[in-house]
């Protein structure tokens, strides 16, 4: 996986699916969740508070960097 590459060592990505799925089961969520479902997973999820503003901001670039280049392909399952 290419974001393997972007991953710190001894860090490894765990993607967002993982943590949607803690909160909310399959058939409340889509491929891509809501903003106030991915606020709610933020400020919710019990292994996430000390990284949540920082998580919340870069799912932000990557929206306006996705709407930028066009890139439709992006789900809870290809970013974490």
């Amino acid at each position: 996986m290419v974001c393997e590459n972007f991953v710190q060592e001894g860090e490894r990505l765990i993607e967002f699916d993982k943590y949607m799925h803690r909160h909310y089961d399959s058939g409340d969520i889509g491929c891509v969740p809501t903003l106030a479902q991915i606020d709610y997973v933020l400020a919710n999820d019990r292994t996430l508070p000390r990284r949540a503003s920082e998580l919340k901001q870069t799912y932000a670039e990557q929206f306006v960097g996705d709407a930028l280049i066009g890139n439709f392909d992006r789900h809870m399952g290809n970013w974490g």
